[in-house]
């Protein structure tokens, strides 16, 4: 007799809620985009001689933790984006390659993908992205000084007036060691899925950043700084 195969309740939960049927019945997505203004608050000290700036022999150290790692494709990846100008921030611990997040300057727009939202930015609007720190080193504070550094990168080394980055919905250690490094919440992006329709939302939290976010389409929102208001 073939043996019958084991699913514990954690494999039918994942499964379902990733499956395509499921996601069209009913499913409820949220990014949290946070920021921080870089002209508005006293200026960020310059980062610790312990983070560098597109180090490409950092980047060298990387190897790969994750079975969808692979450092061929990174190593190349990180070329390409040094190319386009973006700025790469990392630390290296014990010859390990710790922590690594990637700036980019001047982005007029982003399309978050994971819940369908498009924010268009001010001018001089920054977003950081790809924050990893190795498993070695995580625990440690490492996540939230590396989020500092990042923050004094985009001061002293572009003209950015405010950096934003996004966490995803349930990632609650990672929403917090960014509040933890400085940024503040500027919206809560949500999108709730009904029988194949969407309804796209954006929530607001008081102690939040007061830059205005107004609706210009289905799950398009413009960010207005706030001296051009």
């Amino acid at each position: 007799m073939a043996a019958i195969k084991r699913f514990s309740p954690a494999w039918f939960l994942h499964h379902g809620r990733n499956n395509a049927l499921v996601r069209w019945l009913h499913e409820d997505r949220t990014l949290h985009l946070v920021g921080v203004p870089l002209r508005a608050e006293p200026v960020a000290p310059p980062p610790p001689d312990d983070f560098r700036v597109n180090a490409r022999d950092d980047l060298d150290r990387f190897e790969p933790t994750e079975r969808w790692h692979d450092r061929a494709a990174f190593l190349a990846g990180a070329e390409d984006s040094l190319a386009e100008g973006k700025l790469c921030v990392t630390r290296v611990i014990d010859g390990q390659l710790a922590f690594i997040a990637w700036i980019r300057p001047e982005q007029d727009q982003a399309r978050f993908g994971s819940v369908g939202h498009t924010v268009r930015f001010p001018p001089h609007t920054a977003t950081h992205f790809s924050v990893y720190v190795h498993p070695g080193h995580r625990r440690k504070g490492l996540f939230v000084a590396g989020l500092k550094a990042v923050i004094s990168v985009a001061t002293h080394h572009t003209e950015t007036r405010l950096l934003l980055g996004a966490v995803e919905g349930g990632n609650t250690p990672a929403l917090k060691g960014h509040l933890a490094a400085g940024f503040r919440p500027v919206a809560t992006l949500t999108t709730r899925t009904s029988l194949g329709r969407r309804r796209f939302g954006a929530d607001r939290s008081a102690d939040g950043l007061a830059w205005p976010l107004t609706p210009a389409g289905p799950g398009v929102w413009d960010l207005t700084a706030e001296d051009d208001r």
